[in-house]
């Protein structure tokens, strides 16, 4: 066994097995895919129960690939199989395009990527209140990176615009 491996103190585990995964599946028929695409489907539920944010996803995926670059002693990038999967996970999770089918089952990454390019050129259509939600959390990822008087300013305009529509729609 590697010691690389034993030295791991990251968390989350599964992200961190499917980051490894994907070194040793450039040597294999290791599907990683299956555990990138579960963590973030779970991950994604996490946030919309208003638990994390999709900041944090990205941190974590930041976190684990430092780790096993560090680990595993790997310099650059990390396998092209990983970034693609990283991508489209994420991709999918901004987008609100599910990556686990109904029955449960981790759609093939090229169902997910064919979602994915569907919703960018119209064809697929999602309904209003997923747009919103897409929306929303894309505003509060970056409202968590405001300061100062941009907060402030982020707060005038939520009370004048957004959130006096939104009272407004609600009170008719």
């Amino acid at each position: 066994m590697n010691e690389a491996a034993d030295s791991s103190t990251v968390q989350p585990a599964p992200l961190y097995e499917a980051a490894v995964g994907f070194l040793v599946s450039e040597r294999s028929n290791n599907n990683a895919w299956e555990q990138v695409a579960r963590y973030v489907d779970a991950y994604t539920r996490k946030i919309v129960a208003g638990e994390a944010t999709f900041l944090d996803l990205k941190r974590e995926f930041r976190a684990v690939e430092q780790q096993v670059k560090a680990d595993y002693k790997i310099e650059g990038r990390m396998p092209s199989a990983w970034r693609s999967a990283k991508s489209t996970c994420l991709s999918a999770a901004r987008g609100g395009i599910p990556i686990i089918n109904a029955d449960g089952k981790v759609q093939p990454k090229t169902d997910v990527g064919k979602l994915l390019k569907a919703s960018k050129d119209g064809t697929l259509v999602r309904s209003d209140f997923d747009m919103f939600a897409a929306h929303i959390q894309s505003a509060y990822d970056i409202y968590t990176k405001l300061h100062g008087m941009d907060v402030k300013n982020a707060h005038v305009l939520l009370q004048s615009h957004a959130l006096g529509a939104i009272c407004q729609r609600l009170a008719a």
